[in-house]
């Protein structure tokens, strides 16, 4: 058994600067490609086995946290929550009813610009909110939690599908640069993916 702990390697430390590189590619793509995780080893001079065991160990967990929540639509909710408004806000849009018969299916919804611009702000801060954010936001944009938590799912899908198209050495642009280099949009030199 002590011979088994000398021969272990020692856990890794990964810096602030380092778990910055590889959240940036998690929120993009959770199962990246061995170019991908070359990449990030170059970025972050971490061992490519850190990063995948990273990978797996980042994933399980989001994978964990999420089971239980009650943003997870495979369990239907039990409560449903009630719609408040405040009154210095934009007003809510109207969702449109479609006349359909037997169709339980719920329309587009429609957002403000105003409704637009925060959730693009917040998505640009932070692709994977937490749930007490999702409620905020609900609470903040007078919308169904259930809407903010498609917006975030179809905007990490639309980040995840720019990011793959920027393929053939094309630089990337400002919507996307958030996601793969630092903090800020300004950040950005001579970034090609």
């Amino acid at each position: 058994m002590l011979q088994q702990q000398q021969n272990k390697r020692p856990r890794t430390r990964i810096t602030d600067d380092q778990l910055r590189v590889l959240r940036q590619y998690f929120d993009i793509n959770n199962s990246p490609n061995e170019d991908q995780i070359k990449e990030m080893a170059d970025k972050s001079g971490l061992p490519q086995k850190v990063i995948k065991h990273w990978f797996r160990n980042t994933l399980f967990k989001e994978r964990q946290r999420n089971k239980d929540s009650p943003y997870n639509f495979n369990n239907p909710p039990i409560t449903t929550l009630e719609d408040t408004k405040i009154d210095s806000k934009p007003p809510s849009p109207e969702p449109q009813k479609q006349e359909c018969y037997g169709s339980k299916r719920s329309s587009r919804t429609r957002f403000t610009d105003y409704q637009l611009r925060v959730l693009q702000d917040f998505f640009d801060a932070n692709a994977y909110p937490k749930d007490d954010e999702f409620e905020q936001l609900s609470n903040l944009l007078s919308l169904p939690t259930r809407v903010i938590v498609v917006w975030f799912q179809n905007a990490r899908q639309k980040a995840r599908k720019n990011y793959e198209n920027q393929g053939q050495f094309r630089a990337v642009g400002p919507a996307q640069a958030h996601l793969l280099v630092c903090t800020g949009r300004h950040e950005m030199t001579n970034i090609i993916v």
